[in-house]
């Protein structure tokens, strides 16, 4: 646990000095919102893309040559008695970084820091008690936010403002996870959530319009004979990527796959079969944990 929690904590400050020397070419020491959004990339969630490459391709200020001169210039949360910022990705949002980490025991809220400067620009907060998720912002500058454990509460939040958009209109069952997310499909104006329960197999994905947090198509055990796990999915070329619990004619319970679903449909269009378990008994402990899947 002891290592656990120092690979987290550096991790963070790395991102940090990234962040800054990346920013680092302006001359003026308090930018205004303006001119800070208009000379960064984004860093939309963990991952980077809705593929999670984890791979920023016009990041080109950082090299072997002068990574070894990083120096922090600011931070947060690294010293806090919740190790709130373990599990948790701040995102990039034209200048401005998100994240949300814990005020209290049992209480976070979102905050918006200008990234040049660490500079606190707005919070938000509606008094949820649970974990602390980690934001995702669209291309428009929709921040995603959930608070609060079970339930959980989804909210769209203004970037620029920190100003409430909706709320949507049912709470989800996320278990304790504070590392579940939201996936942003831009191509049909939806977001993405996996709700996973305690109880096996009621995991169910929902999809969500982006502008107004309606429910616009769900899909679970009673809809589909599949129960979703995992903290987010994945999306590219307009498929959907999900781990799922699909029943098995050789086992009497439901065993995990990797589905391929189209996104306008949205229609179960490809079961990746799991490995085939292995004889002795630690192998098959391992695999019923769960996988990524094989095509």
């Amino acid at each position: 646990m002891e290592k656990k929690i120092i690979a987290g904590l550096i991790t963070l400050v790395v991102i940090a000095l990234s962040v800054t020397v990346t920013m680092e070419s302006g001359g003026a020491t308090q930018p205004t919102q303006a001119a800070r959004r208009d000379d960064v990339a984004n860093w939309l969630h963990f991952g980077y893309d809705n593929s999670h490459t984890s791979y920023n391709p016009i990041e080109g200020t950082i090299s072997i040559t002068n990574v070894a001169q990083l120096e922090r210039k600011w931070g947060v949360g690294c010293d806090d008695e919740y190790f709130s910022v373990i599990s948790r990705s701040p995102a990039i949002y034209k200048g401005t970084l998100y994240t949300r980490f814990y005020t209290s025991p049992g209480y976070s809220k979102l905050y918006a820091y200008d990234a040049r400067t660490g500079q606190m620009l707005w919070q938000f907060s509606n008094d949820n008690t649970g974990w602390a998720s980690q934001p995702v912002v669209s291309e428009d500058g929709i921040i995603f936010d959930m608070e609060g454990s079970n339930p959980t509460h989804l909210y769209a939040v203004d970037a620029d403002t920190g100003d409430e958009l909706w709320v949507a209109p049912i709470a989800f069952n996320l278990g304790f996870s504070d590392t579940a997310m939201v996936t942003v499909d831009e191509a049909n104006d939806l977001i993405y959530i996996v709700e996973t329960p305690f109880g096996y197999g009621e995991g169910k994905l929902y999809a969500l319009d982006k502008q107004t947090g309606e429910i616009v198509w769900y899909s679970s055990k009673a809809t589909d004979d599949v129960g979703f796990k995992g903290d987010y999915v994945l999306l590219s070329a307009g498929k959907i990527f999900a781990v799922a619990e699909l029943p098995d004619i050789s086992l009497v319970y439901h065993v995990d796959h990797m589905l391929s679903i189209d996104a306008s449909s949205p229609e179960i269009e490809i079961t990746f079969d799991r490995p085939e378990l292995h004889t002795s008994s630690y192998d098959i402990e391992q695999n019923m944990l769960g996988f990524m899947g094989t095509e």
